[in-house]
């Protein structure tokens, strides 16, 4: 169930930066984009409320002689939800690193790389911390580490 979760919660940031196509990843031109947008709130429609999203992501590609991309993605994502009373009823807060090499023609990835910590708070004291560790290199996974505590159990 963590690996579940923790790979869904660190695809909010990895998203923003690798957008899957029907031929494979489409990635940003070569050089660094910096997103920091800031701390934003949407109202919720069912129920009332409000989502709040404070996202920073820098993302770096750069295109090789090769063919290849070669990109980091360092990200953090917190999110918070209230109730139509504004009471906090939910956060999460996401940090971590997407690292790879993609071969552009043949659509493979050569190298890939995540670290990332995700932790979810809930009103009533549990906090749950997922974490993610992976690495798959020439299509053989060197690693897949996922893991998470929660307290209190």
């Amino acid at each position: 169930m963590f690996n579940t979760i923790g790979r869904l919660a660190a695809g909010l940031g990895a998203g923003a930066a690798l957008v899957l196509g029907a031929s494979g990843p489409v990635f940003a031109s070569s050089g660094a984009t910096v997103s920091n947008d800031g701390y934003q709130c949407f109202a919720v429609e069912e129920g009332g409320g409000s989502i709040c999203l404070d996202v920073h992501e820098v993302f770096q590609n750069v295109i090789t002689p090769t063919g290849n991309s070669s990109f980091v993605d360092n990200y953090r994502t917190d999110v918070y939800l209230y109730s139509a009373d504004g009471q906090l009823t939910f956060s999460s807060q996401a940090r971590g690193q997407i690292h790879g090499v993609y071969n552009i023609q043949t659509g493979t990835f050569l190298a890939f790389h995540e670290a990332s910590n995700t932790t979810i708070n809930s009103p009533d004291g549990t906090s749950c911390t997922l974490i993610i560790r992976y690495h798959s290199a020439n299509g053989q996974i060197q690693f897949d580490r996922p893991g998470g505590t929660c307290l209190p159990e």
